[in-house]
């Protein structure tokens, strides 16, 4: 198409070029107007006749003709060169707009190559993108954990801190245990020397302790026509030293062993006359003539009391330390056919202040009425307890509760007070004394949870505690 329109435009131009050159041949003419029909004045026969018009006109030609055509002959020579010139222009035009074209497909392969890259390009900014959203989605899930983290590191800090109060709490218990613990071994070991050194005394001096005249160690007891009146005096049996338990199986009580010449304080082993088996009891020997066993003692909280129904029924501890002699074995020696029994409690405070009470009759009944309580007349200056003035204090005639075992007349029906108050006691709803309770040291000053005797000293927890019986002769 473009060569076609570059001949169209050659011709064109040599046409345009030759006329100039016709143009100029030296032309002669003349002319007359007149009338239709005439020839005058014509140049030979070259003459024109229009019939349609009274007029004629003469067309002369110059003479020199082929001098015109040779004149004019060097022009179109110059023509012809232009024109060849004009040709090769043309041509070279022709091949520069071929390459042209060539170079314009080969652009537009280039813009086609170019739109493919384009669209791979939008693909994988497309599948960036998708990729981006699920680094966004990841980071906000990752933003939630981290919220959650800490959350759960807050409610750790705070289990910690209650965790190490707790703890503390428990070690400061455990160093005063610890500490008391370390004063009855140190006690102990100390009545192990004794008892070494005595025996080694006795081996040297070949002294037996049995043989020897009951009245150089006796001490006189009243005659029979006096009175059998407890004595009023405070007093607190301390740990024995120089003894350890003796094996006596013929004595019934402690009364028993006194009678034959044991005046020291000290574990020992009784046989009721039941036929059923010996028993071994901590017999107080000291405290207002003597014979006393003691069925519950306590004084350095090396014993935990808040025990179940089974462990106060049989019995726990060590009578030579802290312990609880088991109700069913004061019940086998109060239920001895012909005999009374007193009661006894001895108490001693932080601040060494003692007191006790005495009830001049003693009794607990069978396990099928869970050991139900009796007291009688009190006499002392600790305060009666027992038969407390607020009827629902009184202990008297209440049965025995544990934490397992609820036996107590709280007016809630899901209240145990043996329970509530850490202790094994013939509960009322609750109590005025609670002498099994925990043992909280001098620092328990306001607790009914504590080894409390409330006439005496309200809710102030107390050092030490026994409770013992003997029989009235």
């Amino acid at each position: 198409m473009n060569n076609m329109a570059s001949i169209h435009i050659v011709t064109i131009t040599c046409i345009m070029m030759l006329a100039p050159c016709l143009y100029s041949l030296p032309l002669k003419h003349s002319a007359k107007i007149e009338k239709r029909g005439t020839t005058d004045d014509c140049y030979g026969t070259n003459c024109y006749y229009d019939p349609d018009y009274e007029q004629k006109t003469e067309v002369t030609f110059p003479e020199n003709l082929t001098d015109a055509i040779m004149s004019a002959l060097p022009r179109i020579a110059s023509s012809q060169t232009k024109i060849v010139d004009l040709l090769n222009r043309t041509l070279a035009s022709s091949q520069h707009q071929n390459e042209q074209l060539t170079d314009g497909m080969s652009a537009l392969l280039n813009i086609e190559a170019s739109q493919m890259h384009t669209v791979v390009l939008l693909n994988q900014t497309l599948t960036s993108s998708e990729h981006n959203q699920e680094l966004i989605n990841c980071k906000l899930n990752n933003k939630a954990l981290k919220e959650e983290s800490v959350t759960l590191m807050e409610k750790n800090e705070k289990y910690l801190e209650n965790l190490t109060t707790t703890v503390s709490t428990a070690l400061q218990s455990h160093d005063e245990q610890l500490k008391n613990l370390t004063s009855t071994i140190s006690d102990l070991l100390g009545n192990v020397v004794d008892l070494l050194q005595n025996q080694l005394n006795v081996l040297k001096t070949g002294f037996d302790p049995l043989s020897m005249d009951r009245h150089n160690l006796v001490t006189k007891q009243p005659s029979s026509d006096a009175p059998q009146t407890p004595t009023l005096q405070p007093s607190i049996s301390q740990p024995a030293k120089g003894l350890t338990t003796t094996e006596i199986t013929s004595a019934k009580d402690c009364q028993d062993l006194a009678a034959r010449g044991h005046h020291e304080s000290g574990a020992y082993t009784i046989s009721p006359p039941d036929g059923l088996g010996s028993m071994e009891v901590f017999c107080d020997m000291e405290t207002d003539g003597g014979g006393w066993i003691v069925f519950q003692r306590r004084f350095n909280g090396s014993l935990d009391f808040f025990r179940s129904w089974n462990e106060y029924n049989s019995g726990f501890g060590n009578p030579n330390s802290e312990y609880w002699l088991g109700l069913q074995n004061v019940r086998r020696l109060v239920s001895q056919e012909g005999t009374s029994w007193i009661l006894r409690i001895d108490l001693e405070a932080f601040d060494s202040d003692i007191a006790y009470a005495v009830y001049d009759s003693f009794m607990i009944s069978n396990a099928e009425s869970n050991y139900t309580l009796s007291v009688g007349s009190y006499s002392g200056n600790a305060g009666d307890s027992l038969q407390h003035s607020q009827r629902s204090w009184i202990h008297n005639g209440m049965q025995f509760s544990t934490h397992d075992r609820d036996n107590d007349l709280h007016s809630t029906v899901s209240s145990n007070c043996a329970s509530d108050y850490k202790g094994g006691w013939w509960y009322n709803g609750c109590h005025a004394a609670n002498l099994n309770g925990w043992y909280l040291g001098a620092s328990g000053t306001n607790d009914w949870k504590g080894m409390i005797w409330h006439t005496w000293k309200g809710k102030q927890s107390l050092k030490r505690s026994e409770m013992k019986i003997r029989r009235l002769e």
